[in-house]
């Protein structure tokens, strides 16, 4: 049986991880402080804990959630892709509890729009928590520095 994860390897245009590339979109992680791959951080870190119980996110559901997005260019809303703030162009995907913050931008380097990646974490309430939306925003103003 072959077990499908969240597929990592660098971007030759820009040296970020790239979690899955399709036709209509390249879906990288955005560079956090230090240049760190929180996106990375979140996979490698299981369980998840929600509400001090331990939550399991399946990787292959991840990875098959970030390849249809990155083949389509879209997701069923607000089922699976959701509008964070749209003044800044934050969203997320959704796969079950975990939730990954991100936005997009097009520039010569690639050949298609990028989704970059701020982080990932396990929402356990209707709203998103305020210091996940902070930690997204700040997270983008950094990749978009670097």
């Amino acid at each position: 049986m072959t077990v499908q994860t969240a597929q990592r390897r660098e971007c030759p245009a820009c040296g970020r991880t790239i979690y899955a590339q399709g036709a209509a979109r390249i879906i990288e992680a955005a560079r956090a402080a230090g240049g760190q791959d929180l996106v990375d951080e979140y996979l490698t870190k299981k369980p998840w804990l929600l509400r001090r119980k331990k939550v399991r996110v399946n990787e292959a559901d991840v990875a098959l959630r970030f390849d249809e997005y990155a083949r389509t260019g879209s997701l069923r809303v607000p089922l699976e892709l959701n509008d964070l703030d749209v003044t800044v162009g934050l969203r997320e995907i959704k796969v079950g509890p975990a939730r990954f913050p991100f936005y997009e931008l097009t520039d010569s380097e690639h050949a298609v729009t990028v989704t970059r990646l701020t982080h990932g974490f396990t929402k356990g309430t209707d709203q998103t928590p305020p210091r996940e939306l902070r930690r997204a925003k700040a997270i983008m103003e950094l990749d978009r520095q670097s």
